[in-house]
């Protein structure tokens, strides 16, 4: 009996340190799962300030273009600004991809860390609900075991009363 009350301590213990490890391990995703969030949040505003700035810059140089001369400087001013703008946003797209793809694997993993976790959860208050039922169990056979003894004393007393 002390066995088993011993083996249910050590699994309630065993039980307490896993979900403060879970609630270590799930703090530590939330907090990289933030950090991603703000991440692309700040790529995203790049980007719009990137689009922004590149408009201006046009505007700009539309102003500056007042003569035929500057025609072909304009021109050729905006191919390259166009260039760059587009290679700038690509990049910023890219990143932007992968930072999502990388939050993606870890919503994966969460949740297949909480499925991991409810499944041993599970396990563990199984084997709490038999040791428990083994405990008493255990009581009952006990209880018995003292009635059968004090009724086997009492037919000893009476048949030796009888005698």
């Amino acid at each position: 009996m002390m066995d088993a009350k011993r083996t249910f301590t050590k699994l309630e213990q065993i039980y307490a340190r896993r979900r403060k490890i879970e609630a270590a391990r799930q703090a530590m995703l939330d907090k990289q799962f933030s950090d991603r969030e703000q991440k692309i949040n700040a790529l995203e505003t790049r980007r719009d300030l990137s689009e922004k700035d590149h408009e201006t810059d046009i505007e700009g140089l539309l102003r500056s273009a007042t003569t035929a001369r500057h025609y072909h400087t304009l021109l050729s001013a905006l191919a390259a600004k166009k260039v760059q703008h587009h290679g700038d946003m690509a990049v910023l797209r890219h990143a932007t991809l992968r930072e999502r793809e990388a939050q993606d694997k870890t919503r994966e993993e969460v949740a297949t860390q909480r499925h991991e976790t409810r499944n041993a959860a599970r396990r563990a208050e199984k084997m709490k609900v038999l040791l428990e039922a083994e405990l008493i169990a255990d009581e009952a056979l006990r209880e018995v075991g003292e009635e059968e003894e004090a009724a086997e004393a009492q037919v000893c007393a009476q048949v030796s009363h009888a005698r």
